[in-house]
């Protein structure tokens, strides 16, 4: 063959391949990667329990809150995402993780955060590290650390668990169609927290923390138990008036002008671009 024919040939088929990838076809399809802002919130830690007891060793620290993560994340075509939903702790417990694989269950991670920890017990006891600490418990008890970038320390002395931020958890008003906030510690027995009153359970799929117990054998009235941690929830969002992908339960909200698609994940299931 000709060096003539050869180039030529050579033309041809590199303006075939880049044609061929920069095709979108119709219907929502989409044959390029999708950049996409995404929420990863773990499972809530759990309050802890406290002994019959009059104050102030009968108050028991709040569960640290879910770590969470907030960043861009470019999906690929052809790669189904593995999504695992971090389920809350029961009452004195650590919460679980929420990640999302570069693939199948075995597959590399490429985004995760850490359970909430478990509030202390009282009297005396630390709380566990997580995404963020649990609370400690009354009198001595130490907050437990948190993970940096997923949240912060509990507080100590039958406190509140620790919160993606310090003020309280994650504003994902953005990221849902009515005001969702994820993250918050739960309330220790001695404080209320930023979840609410001590025994306050972590609602489902925010990964806040459950509230710490409170014991009062004088004033019983006041008493509270320790309570469950809350699930974490993976939410994927991109700019489009269509969804591009399948997975998780798919909404649309618009934010100055511009539409968006949300993949929210309650459960552990798979994210892949039509």
């Amino acid at each position: 063959m000709s060096p003539l024919v050869t180039g030529v040939a050579k033309l041809l088929t590199r303006n075939f391949s880049e044609t061929r990838r920069r095709f979108v076809p119709a219907g929502g399809a989409s044959s390029t990667p999708i950049t996409a802002s995404v929420v990863v919130a773990a499972g809530g830690g759990g309050g802890a329990s406290a002994p019959s007891a009059a104050p102030p060793t009968g108050y028991s620290g709040g569960g640290g809150a879910g770590g969470l993560i907030n960043q861009d994340y470019e999906f690929l075509v052809g790669t189904t995402y593995t999504i695992t939903i971090g389920g809350g702790s029961a009452a004195g417990g650590t919460g679980n993780v929420s990640r999302i694989r570069d693939g199948g269950p075995t597959a590399p991670i490429v985004l995760t955060c850490n359970g909430g920890g478990s509030g202390g017990p009282a009297p005396g006891g630390n709380g566990g590290p997580g995404g963020s600490g649990g609370g400690g418990g009354n009198v001595s008890g130490s907050g437990g650390s948190g993970t940096s970038g997923q949240g912060n320390s509990g507080t100590p002395g039958g406190g509140a668990g620790g919160s993606k931020n310090p003020t309280g958890g994650f504003d994902a008003t953005n990221y849902s169609p009515g005001s969702l906030t994820l993250s918050a510690g739960g309330g220790g027995g001695n404080v209320y927290g930023t979840v609410g009153a001590q025994g306050s359970p972590g609602a489902a799929n925010t990964g806040n923390g459950g509230g710490g117990s409170r014991k009062n054998n004088s004033n019983p009235g006041i008493n509270r138990s320790a309570t469950t941690g809350g699930s974490g929830c993976i939410i994927i969002r991109y700019a489009s008036p269509t969804a591009l992908a399948t997975g998780g339960t798919i909404t649309s909200i618009d934010i100055d002008g511009t539409t968006y698609q949300l993949h929210n994940f309650t459960g552990s299931g798979t994210f892949a671009i039509n």
